[in-house]
């Protein structure tokens, strides 16, 4: 008899629980992207490691962005690292590999990753642009890549003017990927 009782105050309780929770419309949710790899030879895979897998780009002015193929005026920095076995370092410190870029491009000249924001909210004309440390721009889905050393490789992303269009306020939202390539 105890133990039945016991069993429905708890049952109670997990109800009382649930009817007080609620969503509010401003709670912004997140995405997990879960990937792996099977290699036949695990001495040789290596694994790109960024220092953030989710940046915030700061707010700017619509009239201050730069132009697309433009020198960047502010950048979210991201630190780049390859880890894995001893034969990923050891072609890291020989100069033996890069990191390429690559994902949704622009509708312009498809060297900057697209706004995927394409509701009524999102900003039109605007791109994001990914830049070395020393703010020179990087294309998207090209051959153009950046070392890998061993203290890290910082990359830079910020929004872009598309050529030929008008930039419009909104938001913005990307994704990329960063590749190993192997020289």
């Amino acid at each position: 008899m105890k133990k039945s009782i016991l069993g429905l105050a708890v049952s109670a309780l997990f109800m009382v629980g649930a009817a007080q929770a609620e969503t509010n419309p401003n709670d912004v949710s997140a995405t997990l992207s879960i990937t792996g790899t099977v290699v036949a030879d695990a001495t040789d895979a290596c694994t790109v490691v960024p220092d953030n897998t989710t940046i915030s780009l700061s707010s700017q002015d619509v009239n201050d962005l730069v132009g697309q193929g433009e020198n960047a005026a502010t950048m979210s920095l991201v630190k780049l690292n390859i880890t894995g076995p001893v034969d990923c370092a050891n072609k890291v410190a020989t100069g033996g590999m890069a990191f390429k870029f690559t994902g949704a491009t622009d509708d312009a000249e498809g060297t900057v990753l697209a706004n995927q924001d394409t509701g009524t909210q999102g900003a039109k004309g605007v791109g994001v642009g990914i830049f070395t440390e020393n703010r020179t721009p990087v294309r998207v889905n090209s051959t153009d890549s950046l070392l890998a050393y061993t203290e890290g490789t910082t990359i830079g992303l910020s929004m872009v003017k598309l050529a030929g269009q008008t930039a419009q306020a909104g938001n913005v939202t990307s994704a990329l990927t960063i590749e190993i390539v192997r020289l």
